[in-house]
């Protein structure tokens, strides 16, 4: 299998998978390249909720698609923020996605096209789910370290920014407090 990076001529979401075989005289080979979906299906936005949302501090949701070195993936991404009830924009928070294949950068106000409210759809089941992952997956990328990512079961313990994968498991019966992201 061949990416961008063991072959530049394919485009960050491709994948070229070769493969072949012999049976008797017969010799058989297949290439495919393959287009790789860049947002999960369920990932309705850069903040995908259900349940109303409110963003302030200097929080940058940023939908559009970037690939795993930063760069911007064009027309590629999804909605700012989308939500089964309301957002609402606060503070210096900026808001960015791609709405019919036109990208908007993090902008305050938010582009409005990059807004979803009051959406109804089946909200998938777990955090893994959202990204097509099987259960855990997340945790134990968050646990690698891998690109700055993080676990912990105190939100207290950040080491802002955040990067790569950040997972706080809160103990049973405690509630996400409110917290200054800087």
């Amino acid at each position: 299998m061949e990416d961008n990076g063991s072959d530049t001529s394919l485009s960050t979401s491709n994948v070229r998978i070769t493969g072949g075989g012999a049976s008797g005289n017969a010799v058989n080979s297949a290439i495919v390249l393959a287009q790789l979906a860049s947002v999960p299906p369920s990932a309705h936005g850069g903040i995908t909720a259900n349940s109303v949302v409110s963003t302030l501090g200097i929080l940058i949701i940023d939908g559009r698609d970037h690939d795993s070195n930063g760069a911007l993936v064009t027309s590629q991404g999804t909605m700012g923020a989308s939500t089964t009830q309301t957002y609402t924009q606060s503070g210096n928070s900026n808001g960015g996605g791609t709405s019919s294949s036109v990208d908007y950068s993090p902008s305050k106000p938010a582009n409005p096209g990059i807004i979803k409210e009051q959406i109804t759809y089946i909200f998938p089941s777990s955090p893994d789910a959202v990204f097509g992952y099987n259960d855990g997956e997340l945790k134990a990328m968050a646990q690698s370290g891998a690109n700055g990512g993080q676990y912990m079961t105190d939100p207290a313990n950040f080491t802002l920014p955040l990067s790569g994968v950040t997972y706080v498991e809160l103990p049973i019966g405690d509630s996400w407090q409110s917290m200054d992201f800087g």
